[in-house]
């Protein structure tokens, strides 16, 4: 933080993470966040040959704030489509209830907002269910198939901030000392964190009347404390009322970026840093390296001061952010007399089948 010998800021940041709650879920398979993974699993398992295989995924919102079009897409063994010229498809992969092509629409689950829980009430866990039919294998084989569920959410990450500016005369007479600044962010993949010394002060011009402007400037670090990606864009509206989103490369899509706020406050102006003096823009797209931090100054500036010795101000900072993130989950098909043969994909008995879908093959949307 630059520091005028004239001109300076008193920065004194206490943080209340609003209604936030103070427990953090980690799941190793899904990540830091406020969306916990209760239960990822098939039913039965293991399971016959040819069988139907009921595939659910339990979420529940453990955070501070409510998580947006929160939906997840599941991927992993080879999923039927119909074989060129013909309406069959390959008994050796996985089918829909009835036993034919699993698209896309077949493959989605939507949660849409999964509410927080309050001081008083607890969170509600939301569990989606999809029905498959399991490959036709022979007797004797046993294979493992590895299913993977990509799960959506938008959030936000927030923090209260208070600044107070204090004239040199105070800061003298109460033999004040700087320390490190800190901020402590709600619950939520994403942290914010806060740069700088505090206290700093403002001298008076002619001993009486402060000056009419104090000018400095505040950083925000960014990080992303979960094992997910945040992005921005890739939002596709809503399926039947029901909101969801995804990651894809199209509708101002871009991974590894979180949008940034910091809320002006009375006579205090905070501006992205770089923008004209006289502009008026506190929101700023942070990137983040490596898909892990990022950085961003604000110019600070205070007017207006009045007569005052000392001024307290209150301003919020928010961090909002779609994140995705992924879990998994194992299911055991065993063959049945009389059923087909070796499947292609599979690498014999007990062994993990084959994959046709890759993580990053997401549908266009969940009706297609």
């Amino acid at each position: 933080m630059k520091t005028d010998y004239r001109l300076a800021l008193l920065m004194i940041l206490t943080v209340a993470a609003s209604g936030c709650a103070s427990t953090t879920n980690t799941d190793s398979s899904s990540g830091t966040g406020p969306i916990s993974v209760n239960s990822f699993e098939a039913v039965p398992n293991p399971t016959s040959a040819d069988r139907p295989v009921s595939i659910s995924l339990e979420l529940e919102n453990t955070g501070g704030s409510d998580a947006e079009k929160v939906a997840a897409t599941v991927f992993g063994p080879t999923f039927a489509q119909i074989k060129e010229d013909s309406d069959d498809v390959d008994s050796q992969t996985w089918r829909d209830s009835n036993g034919g092509q699993v698209g896309k629409k077949e493959r989605w689950m939507n949660y849409g907002t999964l509410g927080a829980p309050g001081e008083n009430t607890p969170s509600v866990p939301e569990r989606q269910s999809l029905s498959f039919t399991a490959p036709a294998l022979s007797q004797g084989r046993e294979v493992d198939y590895g299913f993977n569920a990509k799960i959506f959410y938008k959030y936000n990450t927030t923090g209260s901030t208070d600044f107070s500016l204090v004239s040199g005369k105070r800061f003298q007479e109460e033999n004040m000392e700087r320390t490190e600044t800190s901020l402590e962010s709600s619950e939520g993949p994403i942290d914010l964190e806060i740069r700088g010394t505090t206290p700093k002060i403002f001298y008076r011009d002619d001993g009486e009347s402060p000056s009419e402007q104090v000018t400095s400037e505040i950083c925000v670090k960014v990080i992303n404390e979960g094992t997910g990606t945040a992005f921005t864009g890739g939002e596709t509206g809503n399926d039947n009322g029901r909101q969801y989103l995804q990651r894809e490369n199209e509708n101002n899509y871009k991974e590894n970026t979180v949008s940034l706020t910091v809320m002006d406050i009375g006579n205090i102006d905070l501006d992205v840093k770089g923008t004209p003096e006289d502009g008026d823009d506190n929101d700023a797209e942070i990137e983040l390296v490596g898909g892990q931090e990022g950085f961003q100054c604000f110019r600070m500036q205070a007017s207006d001061l009045g007569g005052t010795e000392e001024q307290n101000v209150n301003t919020q900072i928010t961090a909002t952010y779609n994140y995705v993130k992924e879990t998994e989950t194992t299911v055991t098909v065993e063959g049945r007399r009389g059923l087909g043969g070796t499947p292609s994909n599979n690498n014999g008995g007990g062994e993990k089948s084959g994959n046709n879908n890759e993580a990053g093959e997401l549908p266009d949307t969940p009706g297609n």
